[in-house]
């Protein structure tokens, strides 16, 4: 998705060659979320069950990956400006 908002900012792209697509795919985007829908309301019990593990799991991995994220853009940055300075 970025990729391709890159390339229309970029103009690599034009916007009429996407645009059908993606009116077909906002027209029916609500019938994309019915089977995640149908399987939150059909686990609803083991979902509620297992909500505070499942919250935590959420929060750490969250908390993994963006300090992850910050470490790569670190070591990218700092080589940056190694080898420009």
């Amino acid at each position: 998705m970025a990729s391709l908002g890159v390339a229309l900012w970029a103009g690599w792209i034009r916007l009429e060659s996407v645009e059908a697509a993606a009116d077909a795919l906002l027209e029916h985007l609500g019938l994309l979320f019915v089977p995640a829908g149908v399987g939150v309301m059909l686990h609803f019990d083991l979902i509620s069950r297992e909500a505070f593990a499942l919250v935590i799991t959420v929060v750490l991995s969250t908390a993994v990956v963006l300090a992850a994220t910050g470490y790569v853009a670190h070591l990218l940055s700092s080589k940056d400006t190694q080898s420009h300075g």
